[in-house]
């Protein structure tokens, strides 16, 4: 804290890449994707053990750096972070309803709900299960194209009422595409597609639940499926 009580946050330079970036430039296979995405879980939910919610995490915010030879995962940008201890929160930090926070491609359904301040860690397990949709599919639940030509309510309304396709399914319905994302990923197009559907598609599925109660209650939960 400061000498005025305000928390801030000393955070090293970091040189990468998003990891979706990293991921496709290095043809990883999904194995090795899930390997990284599970090193971003093991951050967020240190940053949840010190009541801090990071509310803006999308793969421009994961840089991939090598560290002597191995890829290594990096969260930065906490400036739309929150605090969930009372001391914190109470001096410095504070959630503006009316306002939306965070990206709407990655954004939780309650972070698009106005009349809603109740954000906590499930919202943050959302976002994971966006980058972990576009991490094994190439592609996003909800398309920037689509989210960001609809008008503002309709922007909302998508994010909070509408079910995506699972992975296997959008995979599936990449066509021209679905050549060039297999390959990114070391495999034809018929084993993308089979190791997507089952336990994959289940895991992310319950990840971008709407309801934030039946998502994975921690991010923990999410990373030891």
């Amino acid at each position: 804290e400061t000498e005025a009580g305000r928390p801030y946050f000393v955070m090293e330079y970091v040189k990468g890449e998003p990891i979706t970036q990293y991921c496709d430039r290095n043809g990883l296979s999904t194995k090795k994707r899930l390997e990284l995405f599970a090193q971003v879980c093991d951050g967020v939910q240190h940053a949840h053990q010190k009541a801090i919610l990071h509310r803006d995490l999308k793969p421009t915010n994961l840089l991939v750096t090598d560290v002597s030879g191995t890829p290594q995962p990096k969260i930065i940008d906490f400036g739309l972070a929150k605090a969930m201890s009372a001391p914190l929160t109470d001096r410095s930090m504070f959630t503006e309803i009316g306002q939306l926070v965070g990206t709407p491609e990655y954004m939780s359904p309650e972070q698009a709900d106005l009349t809603s301040a109740d954000i906590d860690t499930r919202s943050d397990v959302y976002s994971l299960g966006v980058i972990l949709y576009e991490l094994l599919t190439g592609a996003l639940p909800f398309s920037s194209d689509a989210l960001r030509s609809a008008g503002y309510d309709a922007l909302r309304k998508t994010i909070r009422e509408v079910d995506p396709p699972t992975p296997s399914s959008r995979v599936s319905s990449q066509d021209a595409k679905l050549q060039e994302i297999a390959t990114k990923r070391r495999v034809s197009p018929g084993e993308l597609r089979r190791e997507l559907k089952g336990d994959l598609d289940a895991i992310v599925m319950t990840a971008l639940q709407k309801d934030r109660n039946r998502r994975y209650q921690t991010v923990n939960a999410l990373a030891a499926d």
